[in-house]
Parts: structure tokens; C-alpha cells; sequence
């Protein structure tokens, strides 16, 4: 019951700050939609989904195996954690300069140079801010993973109103200040565990956890390609102004997220540390169990008062389109 009762306590401190961050997206969702047309916010939508991919699949999961090694051999874990951010930073830069210098003779999007180069830093930025809040997360600074966090999403939402409302930037300027909040956010994560980074690129460490990491991100593909998918197949096949109006109603169901991202927040690290433990297995499928009837009954409520909650979230526009059909349940 240890296990148990110290990932409930770390759910619970983890969802509190997960609550407050994720709760700055729910509230941006009223403000993007009355400000946006489902056309422009089908830009937000596809930009969105390109996220887990620069942020996980560019650096092929090291972030995952950095931590792991850094539990494992405490002697080394600067070494671990400092080689596999400038492996993260250097593969970064690598693909968005290829890739912008490509799209000025391709031009595989028909915009300017200067809004890719902003979209590409947001990118870029985000991938630096989630591998600095993974390494607190490992080092269980439960406080400053969340105060971090909290921050950053609250620098998200004031910026955002500065540069769409006052500066007239529009889309670009949800752009801009995501990419500020995130690089903002990252310069934290450095601070609150700077003893964890020193400037040390180690060969052997590198190759240790792409052999660690690699099998993490093949087993991963079948995941993004599924979250990918149907939103790829709604553009091509029925157009834009349909992607925004199902990526507002995605974006209601990923409340979900919210349940699943806590637990596995707080557990993923404890499994880690206590898997000789041989009550383990037993605590964790009764915590993945509990997790079910959490996320069961948050279906349950959303299913029954789907349009009251469409009608608050949404413009008219998009609300209209959405209540015709079920599909905030069905993606619960």
C-alpha cells in the first residue's frame, strides 16, 4: 500500500497543477473560438497536432531514457541529463533549418518566412520545455514541476490576449506567445535544477540511451499515427473550416488527458524506483483500474449535459455544428 498511497498523494499534488495549467486551455477555448473562424482555428488545430511530434519523435524518446540512466547511476547523472538535451537541441536545429531552407524552394506551406520561422521557434521552444519538466518530474520536484507549469500557461493566456487583441497579430500571435511562455518556461526548469546540467557531451551515454529509447519511440508510431489520422482524413477529405470545428470539439474531450497525465505523472517514476518490489504489479493494476472509473464517470457527465457544456465552451458556430452529432462522447 506504500506505493499506493505515495502516487495517490503525488496524483493528487500533480492533477492540482495540471488542473490550473490545463484549465488555461479550456478557458482560451471560448476566446478562440469567438475570435477565430473555424478556418483559422484549424491552423491552431494542425499545429497542435504536429506538437507530440516535435516534441517526443525528433529527439527519438531520449528524454525518457536520460531520466532512467540518471536514477540508475547517480554518479553520472549530469552526464546522462546534460548529453541528451544537446542531442535534443542539436536535432532541433538540424531539422527546422533543413527544413525552412527546403521550404523557400518547395514552399510546402504558402506562408510567409517569418511566420514559419515563429512556428517553428514555438516548436522548438516547446520541445526544451518539455524536456526540462521531465527531469523535475524524475527528481520529484512535485512544487516547482507544477508551479513551472502553472506559470508558463497563465504567461500563455496574458500573452496571447496582448498579441491577438492589442498588436491585431491574430493567429500569429497565439504562435508568439506560446513560443515565449515555453522558452520562458524552460529558462525555470534550468534554474530549479541547474546542478542536473553542466556542459558534458558523453558519446557512450548517447548511444545508451538511444538503445534505451529508440524501441520507445517505434513502439510509439502506432499512437501518433492513430491520434493523427483522423484529423488528417477530416482535412483532405471535407476541408479546413471542419478541422477547427472538430479540433474545438477534440480539444473538450481531452479533459480525459487531464486524468491519465496526472496518474502516469506521478507513478511513471515510482515504478521506476520500486520495481523489485514485489507488490508493485499488484498496487500499479489497482491504480490503472481506479483510473478507469475515473475516466468512466467523467465520460458519464460530459455525455449528459454535452450541449450545456458546448453551449458555454463554444461560439454559436461551432456549438451548432457539434450538437448535431455525438462526438464529444464518442472521443471520450
Amino acid at each position: 500500500m506504500k506505493l499506493i498511497k505515495k502516487s495517490l498523494n503525488d496524483t493528487i499534488i500533480y492533477g492540482l497543477g495540471l488542473a490550473l495549467a490545463h484549465m488555461s486551455a479550456y478557458l482560451m477555448l471560448p476566446f478562440y473560438t469567438r475570435v477565430f473562424s473555424p478556418d483559422e482555428y484549424a491552423v491552431i488545430t494542425l499545429v497542435l497536432l504536429i506538437i507530440p511530434f516535435t516534441r517526443y519523435f525528433l529527439s527519438l524518446e531520449i528524454s525518457q531514457a536520460s531520466v532512467v540512466f540518471a536514477v540508475d547511476e547517480p554518479q553520472k547523472r549530469a552526464e546522462h541529463i546534460s548529453t541528451a538535451l544537446y542531442f535534443t537541441i542539436l536535432i532541433n536545429i538540424i531539422v527546422y533549418v533543413i527544413f525552412l531552407s527546403l521550404n523557400v524552394y518547395f514552399e510546402f506551406f504558402d506562408i510567409g518566412f517569418s511566420h514559419l520561422l515563429i512556428i517553428c521557434f514555438m516548436f522548438f521552444s516547446d520541445a526544451i520545455f518539455y524536456y526540462g519538466l521531465n527531469v523535475l518530474r524524475w527528481n520529484l520536484k512535485r512544487v516547482a514541476y507544477n508551479v513551472i507549469n502553472i506559470i508558463s500557461a497563465i504567461l500563455s493566456v496574458i500573452l496571447t490576449f496582448i498579441f491577438v487583441l492589442y498588436f491585431k497579430y491574430s493567429i500569429e500571435g497565439v504562435f508568439i506567445a506560446w513560443a515565449i511562455s515555453r522558452f520562458f518556461g524552460a529558462f525555470l526548469c534550468f534554474y530549479y535544477s541547474n546542478s542536473d546540467y553542466q556542459f558534458i557531451f558523453s558519446y557512450s551515454s548517447l548511444k545508451n540511451a538511444l538503445t534505451f529509447s529508440v524501441p520507445l519511440w517505434l513502439g510509439n508510431i502506432p499512437l501518433r499515427c492513430n491520434t493523427t489520422v483522423d484529423k488528417l482524413l477530416i482535412l483532405n477529405f471535407i476541408g479546413w473550416s471542419a478541422l477547427g470545428i472538430y479540433g474545438a470539439g477534440f480539444t473538450i474531450s481531452a479533459i480525459m488527458n487531464f486524468i491519465i497525465i496526472s496518474v502516469a505523472s506521478a507513478i511513471t517514476p515510482l515504478i521506476y524506483q520500486n520495481h523489485e518490489n514485489t507488490n508493485t504489479p499488484k498496487e500499479t493494476a489497482f491504480m490503472f483500474l481506479s483510473m478507469l472509473i475515473a475516466c468512466y464517470f467523467v465520460t458519464l457527465v460530459f455525455s449528459t449535459f454535452n450541449k450545456e457544456i458546448l453551449s458555454i465552451m463554444l461560439s454559436d458556430t461551432f456549438s451548432e455544428n457539434l450538437m448535431t452529432i455525438p462526438l464529444i462522447p464518442f472521443l471520450l
